[in-house]
C-alpha cells in the first residue's frame, strides 16, 4: 500500500521545502474531511519537529483513522535546500528578526528609562526561549508563520520544494 505524506505545516512552512510529492492539509485548519479521500491509505503525517504532527495522528484516530504514522525523519531532521527566490525570508529567519528587535529594543529601553517592565518583557522572553527548547515547540514562530504576509504566498500553487534526506 502507498503510502500518502501529509505535511500539516502551515502553507507558508510548506513552500519553504517539504517532502517531494507531500500533500499540505495545515493542522491548524483541521477537519476530518480534509483526510477522507486518504482514508483507506497509509498516511504518513510530517511537520517540522514531529509535535504538530502527533495531534493531527491523535486527532485522526478518533476519527477512525487505522493507519497513520509519523515520517521517521521530520522536517528540522532534513537538510533544507535553498528557497529558490532568496528574497523570500523564511519563516525562520522571521523569527529571529522580531526576536532580535524585541530583545534589543526593550534592552536598550531598560537602559534609557530603568524601566521595570523592560526587564520584565526581557524575562518573558528568554523563558519563552527556555520552554520553546525544552517542549520543541515554539509558538511564536507558528504566530509569524500565519501571518498575512506568509499565508497569502501559498495560495495559488502548492507544489512543495524538493528537499533531501
Amino acid at each position: 500500500m502507498k503510502t500518502i505524506i501529509i505535511d500539516v505545516r502551515t502553507s507558508r512552512e510548506f513552500l519553504e521545502g517539504s517532502y517531494p510529492g507531500a500533500i499540505n492539509l495545515p493542522s491548524n485548519e483541521f477537519s476530518p474531511s480534509n483526510f477522507q479521500p486518504f482514508r483507506n491509505h497509509a498516511i504518513g503525517l510530517v511537520c517540522f519537529s514531529g509535535n504538530r504532527a502527533e495531534k493531527v495522528k491523535s486527532m485522526l484516530e478518533d476519527h477512525g483513522f487505522n493507519n497513520v504514522t509519523l515520517m521517521q525523519h521530520q522536517i528540522v531532521h532534513i537538510v533544507e535546500e535553498s528557497v529558490p527566490d532568496s528574497s523570500v525570508w523564511t519563516v525562520d529567519r522571521q523569527f529571529r528578526l522580531a526576536l532580535g528587535l524585541l530583545l534589543g529594543i526593550f534592552l536598550i529601553g531598560n537602559f534609557i528609562f530603568h524601566s521595570p517592565l523592560s526587564l520584565v518583557v526581557l524575562l518573558v522572553v528568554f523563558s519563552g526561549l527556555i520552554y520553546s527548547a525544552v517542549t520543541d515547540n515554539c509558538y511564536l514562530r507558528m504566530f509569524i508563520a500565519l501571518l498575512p504576509w506568509n499565508r497569502n504566498q501559498a495560495s495559488e500553487n502548492l507544489k512543495p520544494v524538493s528537499i533531501q534526506e
